[in-house]
């Protein structure tokens, strides 16, 4: 059995334990876009659940040093779709989700031009299952986490890879991404 962490209070007392370092901070704001792949390999309602979709994301956010930031953005996981053998017949079985993230982001730079960073934050989302035509929609909001590489092709805009796991009330999503970012400062 999965337990699930209610992610607004760790994500609260994670935001309140950095605003010392936050008000002292002379930062800048940034922008960015990402594409890549989600994947769900998971027993869902006794099936085996497999499947790849292309997922995408956008965000900005507000980098306060050089190893803190708070992010905003939205998640579109794209579309998983899935044949499941039951009693000798192929049934079509498929999911959706996408929502709005809010997160903190501790980076360390790792170079020159390098840095590394771990992300956790909330998920809030809206989906679409559907078991043999039979359609259910859920909205929740759920804990996320991940790590990644940036790399500054200039001062302003860096190239960065993001791995991170998403839970969707027990069903846990991996999503790799590479994208864009740019820095105004």
């Amino acid at each position: 059995m999965k337990t699930s962490i209610n992610p607004l209070p760790v994500l609260a007392a994670l935001i309140i334990g950095a605003l010392p370092a936050v008000a002292a901070a002379d930062g800048h704001w940034y922008i960015g876009g990402a594409i890549g792949t989600a994947n769900i390999d998971e027993m869902v309602s006794g099936f085996q659940f497999d499947s790849d979709s292309t997922s995408y994301r956008l965000y900005g956010g507000r980098q306060f040093n050089d190893y803190f930031a708070l992010e905003a953005g939205y998640l579109d996981l794209g579309s998983f779709n899935e044949q499941v053998l039951v009693g000798g017949n192929v049934v079509p079985v498929s999911a959706d989700a996408d929502g709005f993230t809010f997160a903190a982001v501790g980076s360390i730079p790792a170079g020159e031009r390098f840095s590394l960073h771990a992300t956790i934050g909330s998920f809030f989302w809206d989906g679409a299952n559907a078991i043999a035509g039979i359609n259910s929609n859920v909205s929740d909001s759920n804990m996320f986490f991940g790590a990644g590489l940036s790399y500054s092709l200039t001062p302003n805009m860096s190239l960065r890879g993001d791995a991170v796991r998403y839970e969707l009330d027990g069903v846990d999503s991996s999503v790799y991404t590479v994208g864009f970012q740019v820095d105004f400062k």
